[in-house]
């Protein structure tokens, strides 16, 4: 039975999906903090969507519109270079939402409230990354983009402003500051601890070669289960395959970084139940085989390390479809005629899993994005006639739940 008026029903409960946003164009900037709720924020209408809900409760989206913060154009929203940068600012779980903007040529940054928190007088000149405190501080890195050092920014929600001058630059995440150093050969990469108290020591986590051009890391994963950490690190190496780096932070301690190859620099990561998990697309950019290969890399903090390669599947071509770490296992997503479907199982065992129908949809020109956080992934469906979104929540048993929006 197909949705009716225009909304989409979850497949076998019959349970109706509205819309919790109307008239938006897909210019979304999102949160990359996988531990924490998905945040969503458009520039252009200055609408903020948080989606809230343990896995025990309704899934609700909140959605409202955050005045006065926005892009001078958001036509010029660009990652780099002259147009401006612009980022919802990492945190610690309970930390007030931020938007980092870099201005145009890169000289400022603004930091913009998301969370109703006071408009702060901070004076901060070109920064690369930014992560809040749950007590209000924000922690951000000042360094021109041709420099390999830097100024911590400590931002105090009284006014104040610290500098503590580093002799290196990175992107801070989860409490670290993560980087690189270039060496002859090699890059060493490091991590030290930030707070509102400063940095602490260089940790050296390992060594990897960089005997080409163009050799650099390009993002860092960092994922947290209970007291254990795993980090994924995103390696380009110019013509070559890219790299995954990948180490766990137990008892005080980093493990050995281990490098295993890639066919792709667009990866999903997760880790749960203290095993890491690095899963991508063999996207046919490096490996040439074009073999659209669904590869799973699994690790144990005792230095284990699994690679398992699997067939692409019937849906693999399609241009809506997408693979993410769900749980222990493995969610393929693919958009058909009729509604959203997926085969949820062990990369093993995908080829042998059904498919399963998530989501009935009505006619319409539909798309989604797929967002994995841990124990459960959001799927926000688009229907672009409309303009309309919505979202549904998918748990790690495979169990779909419509996401509502608050009042």
């Amino acid at each position: 039975m197909r949705a009716p008026d225009g909304c989409p029903r979850v497949a076998g409960s019959g349970a109706v999906v509205v819309p919790f946003v109307r008239d938006s164009e897909p210019a979304w900037l999102r949160d990359h903090e996988p531990a924490a709720e998905l945040v969503c924020f458009d520039p252009d209408s200055q609408r903020l969507c948080e989606f809230t809900g343990s896995d025990g409760d309704a899934p609700r989206v909140r959605v409202r519109i955050v005045p006065e913060v926005g892009l001078a154009d958001p036509s010029d929203l660009h990652g780099s270079g002259l147009a401006q940068e612009a980022e919802i600012v990492a945190g610690e779980p309970g930390s007030p939402l931020w938007l980092r903007i870099c201005e145009p040529l890169g000289r400022s940054t603004r930091l913009m409230p998301l969370s109703g928190q006071r408009r702060m007088p901070w004076a901060l000149g070109r920064t690369v990354t930014g992560y809040a405190l749950a007590d209000g501080v924000v922690l951000a890195l000042e360094t021109e983009s041709w420099r390999s050092a830097s100024q911590l920014v400590i931002a105090h929600p009284s006014g104040r402003v610290e500098r503590r001058p580093l002799a290196e630059t990175g992107t801070i995440r989860g409490g670290w500051l993560f980087g690189a150093i270039a060496e002859a050969t090699v890059l060493r990469m490091f991590a030290r601890r930030v707070s509102a108290a400063g940095f602490g020591p260089r940790v050296d986590l390992g060594l990897v070669p960089a005997t080409s051009p163009g050799v650099y890391p390009c993002h860092f994963h960092l994922r947290t289960a209970g007291e254990a950490s795993f980090l994924a690190i995103e390696i380009s190496q110019g013509p070559e395959a890219p790299q995954v780096a990948t180490t766990f932070f137990r008892a005080g301690r980093w493990s050995p970084l281990a490098l295993h190859t890639l066919d792709s620099l667009d990866t999903r990561v997760a880790c749960t139940r203290g095993v890491g998990r690095v899963l991508w697309k063999d996207d046919n950019m490096f490996s040439g085989t074009g073999s659209r290969d669904i590869v799973a890399l699994t690790a144990w903090p005792e230095g284990t390390v699994r690679v398992e390669r699997h067939p692409p599947l019937p849906a693999s071509d399609y241009l809506d479809f997408a693979v993410l770490p769900l749980g222990d296992r493995v969610l393929a997503l693919s958009l058909e005629e009729s509604g959203l479907s997926a085969r949820l199982a062990p990369l093993a065992e995908l080829g042998r899993a059904p498919d399963l129908a998530l989501v009935e949809l009505p006619d319409g020109l539909w798309s989604f994005t797929a967002h994995a956080r841990g124990e459960h992934a959001i799927v926000v469906l688009r229907e672009s006639e409309t303009r309309c979104e919505f979202a549904v929540r998918v748990a790690a048993d495979g169990a779909v739940r419509p996401v509502t929006p608050f009042g």
